[in-house]
């Protein structure tokens, strides 16, 4: 990461950092939580 990086790609790095300390760990991932649950119902037909 650059020092003269604007702060937008410094945040957009960090995410990412921290999105794959979370699979490392195990942190449960809130898209994924929600994918498992409508992926077993029938929404909107």
């Amino acid at each position: 990461m650059s020092t003269n990086a604007p702060p937008e790609l410094s945040a957009v790095e960090l995410r990412a950092a921290l999105d794959s300390l979370g699979r490392i760990v195990g942190a449960t991932d809130t898209e994924e939580i929600l994918g498992g649950i409508f992926s077993r119902f029938c929404i909107g037909k």
